[in-house]
């Protein structure tokens, strides 16, 4: 009671003075650090709860030692635009950077961790072109340099979460070999997996990403118009070689399944429509052949960066497979002969 009284009735004090000199701003940050604990010993919660009054003043250390991340761009606004922080500034905030696991679980001390380790490298001379590479050299040092495995894990799931939030998954292949190798507790292990999952549009059993494509005569056609029925699409176009080698299995897979419960969907990304048209007069394709262009939305959603790209989905639309074998495969036509209701 009396812990949650303190909580609710408490304000962190305001600080917005980054026009001072490093020595004066830490000497600030300081005063109001120890103002505040001060105040939180007053209410004699040592007494009333110990192990919450020791976590809370590490607790209000942390929180008041927010500002020393932000004090470079600060400063740079609101004194020397050209300031360069030393190695005064670097040192003062990786001293903070230390395992504590009685605050794993503590919000000032895990942003303050997550935000301290990229400017610690920076001081090393480290440099990040973006938030994906500032998000994974953070990570591999919490792997490297984190012995405690509460915290090492709880960082390790925060860092990859809160970059997929903002992000999402797309190339983040390094994040993930690192997370999946080093988060083994079992509730922070789904808790990430289960964020993975959400931002993964092309998950298998999650409904596909919708197209709007259109076919020789300008009929425009979507996911909608192809439900009831498996759906194998091949992703190709007429300037791409690999494409054509295809096609031959391809025609071979629409004859072999002609009459069963699978439409087999040619979707071209051409940017030139009259060299599809060109190819789709032509008599060379089989199946359902539509023009869906370049750049579509439909590509971006599979992070199809290559072509020829085959996807296969269930009669409902669902994702059955992302990155389905080619037509030329062996296994292509078994896979399909296993579907269930084919």
């Amino acid at each position: 009671v009396e812990a949650n009284e303190y909580l609710q009735s408490t304000t962190p004090s305001a600080f917005n003075a980054y026009d001072l000199p490093w020595e004066k701003f830490c000497a600030e940050i300081n005063r109001l650090a120890d103002d505040a604990v001060h105040l939180m010993k007053a209410r004699k919660l040592e007494q009333t709860c110990p192990d919450f009054a020791k976590v809370e003043e590490a607790r209000l250390r942390y929180l008041y030692a927010q500002p020393m991340l932000l004090y470079t761009m600060g400063y740079r606004m609101m004194g020397d635009p050209d300031y360069v922080p030393g190695k005064e500034v670097y040192d003062a905030v990786g001293k903070m950077v230390v395992e504590r696991e009685e605050l794993a679980d503590v919000d000032a001390y895990r942003d303050y961790i997550h935000f301290a380790i990229p400017m610690v490298l920076e001081g090393q001379g480290s440099k990040f072109d973006g938030p994906y590479a500032r998000t994974v050299a953070t990570m591999r040092y919490v792997a490297d340099n984190f012995t405690n495995e509460k915290v090492k894990q709880t960082m390790l799931r925060l860092l990859a979460i809160e970059y997929m939030q903002s992000n999402g998954v797309r190339n983040t292949a390094e994040l993930q070999n690192i997370a999946n190798t080093y988060i083994t507790d079992p509730q922070m292990l789904r808790e990430y997996k289960e964020e993975l999952e959400s931002h993964n549009l092309t998950a298998i059993g999650r409904p596909s990403p919708d197209f709007t494509a259109t076919d020789l005569t300008g009929k425009s056609y979507s996911l909608a118009d192809f439900r009831g029925k498996y759906l194998y699409i091949d992703m190709w176009a007429t300037w791409c070689a690999p494409c054509k080698a295809e096609l031959p299995y391809f025609r071979e897979l629409v004859k072999k399944f002609e009459g069963r419960n699978i439409t087999f969907l040619g979707l071209s990304v051409d940017k030139d429509k009259a060299a599809w048209e060109k190819m789709a007069e032509s008599g060379q394709l089989a199946g359902v052949q539509l023009l869906l262009g370049s750049g579509s939305q439909f590509q971006r959603d599979y992070d199809i960066e290559g072509i020829p790209h085959f996807i296969l989905l269930d009669k409902e639309g669902k994702i059955v497979n992302a990155d389905m074998l080619r037509p030329s495969s062996e296994d292509t036509e078994r896979l399909l002969n296993e579907l269930e209701g084919i």
